[in-house]
C-alpha cells in the first residue's frame, strides 16, 4: 500500500485539520461522509460513486473500510512526518514529556494502538523507530491510530548505537522494558528518579536488541500473575504508560 493517502474519517479530519498544506485531493462517496470534516478553501474534491470503486482505485482490501472518504496526500507520510532524533529530544526536554524507543515494531495495528495510547494518556512527545525493516507509516497506522497520528512525532534512525550514543549526550537516560529478573517491577520504580528519559520496548518475539540492552541504566518490568506468552507490545506499552501516569498524579 502506497504511503502517500489516509482512509476512514477521523484519519481524514485529522490530517485536514492538522496539515491541510499537505492535502490533495478528497475522493468522497457521499455527502454524508463529508460531514464534518470540514475540508480547506481550495482543496480538490471528487466524488466516486460506489465504495467498491474508490477501495479499488487505492488498493484497499474489503477489511480496510474507507468509511466513504479518502484523502490523496501530495507527498508520503513519512517525508513530513519524520524528524531526527536530535530535534525529537529538544522537543521532549522543552515539554517535560518522555519518549518512547521500538526498535522491533512490525505491525501498523499495534504501532497504530500504540500512538493512540501514547497521545491518550499524554506523557510521550515522540517515538523512536528504525528507518529499515520496520512498518512504515501509512494510512493503516493513521486508521488504527484513529487519526492520532496526526498528534503525534517521530524520528528513524538507522544505527541503534549511534542512536543511543545521541541520547546519552543529549543528557537522557535510557530505561528498558524487559522481563528478566533482575528488572524493577513497574509498581515499585521510581519514574520520576529516572528523568529526562527514553523508554525502549523490545518485540513480543525477540525481546530487547542487544545492542540497546547494553546501552540501558535501567530496567523494569510487567509482572504476570501467571506464565504465559510476552504481552502484545501496545498492551505493554499502555499497562507501562498508564503506570507512569498513576505516580505522576500522586505528586
Amino acid at each position: 500500500m502506497a504511503n502517500d493517502f489516509v482512509h476512514s474519517k477521523h484519519s481524514v479530519k485529522a490530517c485536514l485539520a492538522k496539515f491541510p498544506e499537505k492535502c490533495k485531493v478528497l475522493y468522497y462517496t457521499s455527502d454524508e461522509a463529508l460531514d464534518d470534516l470540514a475540508p480547506p478553501k481550495g482543496l480538490d474534491l471528487i466524488f466516486v460513486g460506489k465504495n467498491a470503486d474508490l477501495a479499488r482505485q487505492f488498493g484497499l482490501r474489503d477489511y480496510e473500510s474507507h468509511q466513504g472518504v479518502v484523502l490523496e496526500l501530495k507527498e508520503d507520510l513519512g517525508d513530513f512526518l519524520f524528524r531526527d532524533v536530535e530535534d525529537l529530544l529538544i522537543r521532549s526536554s522543552h515539554s517535560g514529556k518522555l519518549v518512547l524507543w521500538l526498535p522491533g515494531i512490525q505491525d501498523p495495528h499495534n504501532l497504530g494502538a500504540v500512538i493512540r495510547s501514547a497521545v491518550a494518556f499524554g506523557q510521550v512527545e515522540g517515538i523512536i523507530i528504525p528507518a529499515k525493516k520496520s512498518v512504515p507509516l501509512n494510512a493503516t497506522v493513521a486508521k488504527t491510530s484513529a487519526g492520532t497520528l496526526f498528534q503525534m512525532k517521530f524520528a528513524r534512525y538507522n544505527s541503534m548505537t549511534n542512536t543511543a550514543k545521541i541520547i546519552h549526550s543529549a543528557g537522557y537516560q535510557l530505561l528498558g522494558v524487559d522481563r528478566f529478573d533482575e528488572a524493577l517491577d513497574i509498581t515499585e520504580a521510581r519514574f520520576l528518579d529516572f528523568y529526562p528519559f527514553v523508554i525502549a520496548f523490545g518485540s513480543e518475539g525477540s525481546g530487547m536488541p542487544r545492542a540497546i540492552k547494553e546501552q540501558c541504566k535501567h530496567f523494569v518490568k510487567i509482572v504476570q500473575q501467571a506464565e504465559t506468552e510476552p504481552l502484545n507490545l501496545s498492551v505493554a506499552v499502555g499497562i507501562t504508560l498508564f503506570e507512569i501516569k498513576r505516580q505522576l498524579s500522586t505528586l
